[in-house]
């Protein structure tokens, strides 16, 4: 909301055009602001209290302008932030009652369309989510423009379960009216732009969830010949939705799974998340630019000791899985995955359990922190997802109980594994921490002496730095992403005092793209973004290192010095991030 409120952002969707039928930026700032009050304090029966003309007007005159093509007189950054803002503003309307039918359906669709020509996929699937009850039976396969829209909204949403079912019962309507007709297929007829829309939805659907690039080029031979109305008159919404598909090929093709995991990743963990009942078909710019980062990967074997902070809710966690089960299919040893929220490990081990079948792995059972060095080496009790005990395993568990095995008997413990992941590390860190901060071991003779050593990888990932001094940077700075090289005590001991940056050797790379805004439903995470902002003001008043003292030790002892990168988010010129 706050960037949608942003001045330099809406100027920058409208360009130098003010028309004299719209309102001022100003005044869009402070419509959109009412709606927002609004929607906290209750709608009436008959909806907003505000006039929304003025909004849905702006609204599709900006979807409008980013829809135009390449060759447009709208620069690039224009359409984006046009489709950012417009994506916003018609996800608003969706509250409104009054929008209804058609009209709904195609809201929600322009919506969807704005936030993944705007790089915020997430807030698409959430728009679907407002319509899944509408969307709940297949529309009349006589009703091309609501079968448009409806495939259109499902298949944006990523819904593949219900996109796949009413897909089926549109396919045998259209092959009923074919052989009830005597004709070879639709083509020519009023229904063949709506059969060859679904065709190349069908297809979309199957390169998303397969690879395979010839579904793609299929995919987009249908939907080219409804966009040039090839294939019999159809309606303009059918034309709209199948135009937008089109653009949004390429885009897709870009960020899919299939694309972006480098070559050398096994077919079966790209399987294990396209074909899941929770499938992840594309992944974000910024997660797309890590794990296909020639030298620094965390999919390959070869990287170790990887410090990854980002923002809350930017997909740390599910980077988390892809480095899993990527290490897991290539090594046959365990992987141990540790993480202070409880919730957060519960949703790990529902994610992790059906994806480790693709790889024939398994997951280790689910134990009380009590149980330590026994129960950890020799791989728990039998609770686990396949009989098998000698199939590799991940372990997900909270630092107290990786603590007590630490404590028992660390070298056990560090042989069993090859791989060790501590996410949410910033709340093991901390002054008043858990676990790992007050185990010596850690610190002198477990992960971080192996590390030291190269027999083991360490990856860290923690929600982001509060304030740029945890990195020594001054506020203010100029600086958009940088890749540098520092010494890894150096680092940490940069994130512990608020003074000293490390280093810098400059190496500039494409910018990082902003993925603010999305929401997520883990109640551990949001309180956590309270807290972090509480533990700001806190700092301000103790400038003292107050968290990492133990991780700056246990890294001290690595010697070798890493490559790591400062990013920085577009429209945040106060806060850096540190990645890899």
């Amino acid at each position: 909301m706050d960037r949608a409120l942003a001045r330099e952002h809406l100027t920058g969707a409208f360009g130098d055009v003010q028309l004299s039928e719209l309102p001022t930026v100003a005044e869009l700032t402070d419509l959109i602001a009412e709606l927002e009050i609004e929607l906290v304090r209750g709608l009436t029966e008959t909806g907003f209290r505000a006039d929304l003309s003025p909004l849905r007007r702006s609204a599709w005159y900006l979807h409008g302008i980013a829809s135009t093509a390449e060759t447009s007189r709208y620069p690039a950054e224009q359409r984006r932030r046009a489709f950012a803002v417009s994506a916003h503003v018609l996800d608003l309307l969706l509250e409104d009652p009054a929008e209804t039918g058609r009209v709904r359906l195609a809201t929600a669709f322009a919506a969807q369309v704005g936030y993944h020509r705007a790089d915020e996929t997430p807030n698409a699937g959430a728009v679907h989510r407002k319509l899944r009850y509408v969307l709940a039976e297949p529309a009349e396969f006589t009703e091309s423009a609501d079968v448009a829209l409806h495939a259109g909204i499902l298949f944006l949403g990523f819904e593949m379960t219900a996109l796949n079912r009413h897909l089926r019962t549109w396919a045998t309507t259209a092959a009923a009216l074919t052989r009830g007709a005597q004709l070879g297929s639709l083509d020519g007829t009023m229904f063949g732009p709506t059969q060859r829309l679904l065709r190349g939805i069908a297809d979309l659907v199957t390169y998303l969830r397969e690879g395979s690039t010839d579904a793609l080029g299929a995919a987009r031979g249908h939907l080219l010949l409804v966009v040039r109305a090839e294939v019999g008159i159809s309606d303009l919404d059918t034309r709209w939705v199948a135009g937008h598909l089109l653009a949004l090929a390429n885009g897709l093709s870009e960020g899919s799974v299939w694309a972006v995991l480098p070559p050398d990743v096994p077919a079966a963990v790209k399987q294990a998340f396209t074909l899941d009942r929770q499938p992840v078909l594309t992944l974000w710019p910024p997660q797309r630019s890590l794990v296909a980062h020639p030298t620094i990967s965390p999919l390959s074997l070869a990287t170790s000791r990887l410090l990854v902070s980002v923002p809350t809710s930017a997909g740390k966690t599910l980077l988390a899985q892809l480095i899993i089960c990527a290490h897991m299919a290539q090594d046959d040893l365990d992987v141990c995955y540790v993480t202070p929220l409880r919730s957060l490990g519960r949703e790990m081990r529902q994610a992790l359990r059906s994806r480790l079948r693709y790889l024939d792995r398994r997951l280790g059972a689910d134990l009380p922190d009590g149980f330590g060095t026994q129960d950890l080496t020799s791989g728990g009790l039998q609770d686990t997802d396949e009989s098998s005990s000698q199939l590799p395993q991940v372990e997900v568990m909270t630092p107290e109980r990786l603590m007590n095995a630490l404590r028992q008997s660390p070298q056990e413990v560090l042989s069993r594994f090859s791989l060790f992941i501590i996410d949410e590390a910033h709340l093991i860190a901390q002054s008043g921490g858990r676990g790992l901060r007050g185990c010596p071991e850690f610190r002198r003779t477990s992960v971080a002496a192996r590390c030291a050593s190269g027999c083991d990888d360490l990856l860290i990932m923690h929600g982001g730095c509060d304030s740029s001094g945890d990195l020594g940077v001054e506020r203010g700075a100029q600086l958009r992403q940088v890749q540098v090289a520092v010494d890894p005590a150096e680092l940490l001991a940069g994130l512990d005092h608020a003074g000293g940056a490390p280093a810098q050797g400059h190496l500039p790379v494409p910018p990082a793209l902003d993925v603010a805004g999305v929401i997520t439903t883990d109640g551990d995470h949001r309180l956590d973004r309270v807290g972090r902002a509480q533990r700001a003001g806190q700092r301000g008043r103790h400038p003292q290192a107050q968290h990492g003292q133990r991780l700056v030790q246990a890294f001290a002892q690595a010697g070798s010095r890493a490559r790591v990168g400062l990013v920085q988010l577009p429209g945040q010129p106060g806060q850096r991030r540190l990645g890899l």
